[in-house]
């Protein structure tokens, strides 16, 4: 088990730098999207409010909720997806950090319902498996079931959800942005790939 947790301040302040990067790589618009780390003694979680923007956001922007969902500081509601990052950090061990976002090679699989080809020996050393999540209604205990449903099998490392976009985890909320990252650039290699390969 996941042992050295930041504190909260130290939290928030990675939160920031990985929403910046987030929207620096266009992996996300609008208010779409939420991440969340675990912080301090690992039962304090930091996300966002409900509605958001990634593109401006702000420190005023965070929320800390418990693992159970009771909000323990900030103000609003936290993220509407809030039901499957609770539900990935109480069934699956060492989930530091979740990553949900919209990047638009890794969503056009996911809408055009394709399996990710993971045409890299650094992709399916590192991945080895993405699955598709049945699409649901955002927000819905459906599709919070389904997202836990998929990550139990402890290879899976991200999860393309059909009509919506890409869950990523990892150890820490840099590991799981760090496999975000991997999947769209494998996403956007199988594109350019499969379009040459039709040319020919």
């Amino acid at each position: 088990m996941m042992t050295n947790y930041p504190t909260l301040a130290d939290g928030c302040r990675e939160y920031i730098r990985v929403v910046k990067r987030l929207v620096s790589l266009g992996m996300q618009s609008s208010t779409g999207g939420n991440i969340s780390l675990l912080a301090e003694d690992g039962n304090m979680v930091i996300t966002k409010r409900s509605g958001a923007s990634l593109l401006d956001f702000r420190y005023e922007d965070l929320v800390v909720i418990n693992k159970q969902g009771e909000l323990i500081s900030g103000k609003g509601k936290p993220t509407k997806e809030v039901a499957f990052h609770l539900g990935l950090y109480n069934s699956v061990p060492d989930i530091g950090g979740i990553v949900h976002v919209h990047p638009p090679f890794a969503t056009a699989f996911a809408c055009a319902r394709k399996d990710l080809p993971l045409l890299t020996v650094h992709a399916r050393r590192i991945l080895q498996k993405v699955p598709r999540v049945k699409a649901f209604p955002d927000g819905s205990q459906e599709l919070a079931a389904h997202v836990v449903e998929a990550f139990q099998e402890p290879a899976v490392k991200a999860a393309l959800l059909e009509e919506h976009g890409l869950v990523g985890v990892g150890k820490d909320l840099s590991a799981a942005e760090n496999i975000v990252e991997l999947v769209e650039e494998t996403a956007k290699t199988a594109f350019y790939t499969m379009f040459l390969l039709s040319a020919e």
